[in-house]
């Protein structure tokens, strides 16, 4: 049986390559955000661990909650699964992934903002529900970028 592909337009195309460069975007976010939690220990470096943390997390935050809305409004899931139909169920998953991926990483600024920053904070809480929500978050994003590979046919290449 010959494998469907995605449909030819440029606009898809344009769609699925914008998507795959988020992701490398994400990555490198997640991989500052990792690097500041992690830093050399002691009061001083605690406190501008949640302080470079929170900012970064913020901007993390707004960009996965506009990135999950692209890949929502546009459709590019859906035409994903027009192209291979088998695909109906783990596309829905990764939508309810989205849902689960926003209230984390809201939770985890939750962490970082006053009141909880202005009381010194719970570095290690942070640390640890980060380290989480990263590894959730960079198997979701695997799991596009494989779809989108497959396809599309889209060579994606490595972080």
């Amino acid at each position: 049986m010959k494998k469907k592909r995605a449909p030819e337009g440029q606009a898809e195309a344009r769609i699925a390559e914008a998507i795959v460069e988020e992701h490398r975007i994400i990555r490198r976010t997640l991989d500052e955000v990792h690097a500041i939690l992690n830093a050399e220990p002691g009061a001083a470096a605690r406190e501008r661990a949640l302080a470079g943390a929170g900012a970064v997390l913020g901007y993390l935050r707004d960009l996965l909650g506009h990135h999950f809305e692209v890949e929502e409004k546009h459709g590019l899931l859906e035409d994903l699964v027009a192209c291979e139909p088998r695909l109906r169920s783990a596309v829905r998953e990764l939508y309810d992934e989205h849902t689960d991926l926003r209230e984390r990483i809201g939770a985890i600024c939750r962490l970082v903002a006053p009141p909880h920053a202005a009381a010194g904070g719970d570095l290690e809480r942070l640390r640890r529900d980060f380290e989480a929500f990263r590894l959730a978050l960079l198997e979701h994003e695997e799991k596009e970028n494989d779809f989108i590979s497959e396809v599309y046919n889209m060579d994606i290449g490595g972080g």
